[in-house]
């Protein structure tokens, strides 16, 4: 019975030992969950109201108000550090435009070339495109000159078909005016 005894105390122990363990585990959770969202936050105050109730009676405001202070600092010369480490391997978003220092490596005679076979590439898709139009307005006849008025019709006033003309500026011929 003693065995017995001894045997059950031993299985308790283990039992509360490992309810503690995944206590303890969960507070640690909750405290590294308060810590990350008091890092999430910009505003001191509610760093400083977090920092409380995650140090109930700890700290003063004064000094809690002192420690953001110390974090933020912190924070800021990491960044500034990583910053200078990124702008010194060229990885900054502005300096990984790799095109562009080799481009301006290239000799003159080469850059030159290359801007002429540009220009030409542009000319071309120009022509392409401005001949897709006309064909367009050519189907529509929409064309200036498309436009055709049957035999014997005078086309309409103010078209380009027709002279401005005065009734000093006509001349009779045989057959009708003329324009002169």
């Amino acid at each position: 019975e003693m065995m017995m005894e001894g045997a059950a105390v031993k299985i308790q122990s283990l039992a509360r030992g490992k309810l503690d363990r995944h206590r303890v585990d969960d507070i640690k959770l909750k405290r590294e969950e308060k810590q990350h969202a008091m890092f999430q936050h910009t505003d001191q105050s509610v760093l400083i109201e977090e920092q409380q109730d995650f140090y109930p009676g700890d700290f003063s405001e004064e000094q809690a108000a002192a420690a953001v202070a110390i974090q933020q600092r912190a924070r800021g010369m990491r960044d500034r550090k990583r910053q200078k480490e990124l702008k010194a391997h060229g990885k900054l978003p502005g300096q990984q435009r790799s095109e562009a220092a080799a481009y301006a490596l290239l000799p003159d005679s080469e850059r030159q070339a290359r801007e002429v076979a540009t220009l030409k590439l542009q000319t071309r898709a120009r022509g392409m495109n401005d001949r897709k139009h006309v064909r367009e307005h050519k189907a529509a006849g929409s064309l200036p000159g498309q436009v055709r008025h049957a035999a014997g019709q005078a086309a309409p006033p103010g078209s380009p078909l027709v002279a401005d003309t005065t009734p000093e500026e006509t001349v009779e011929v045989e057959g009708g005016e003329a324009a002169v």
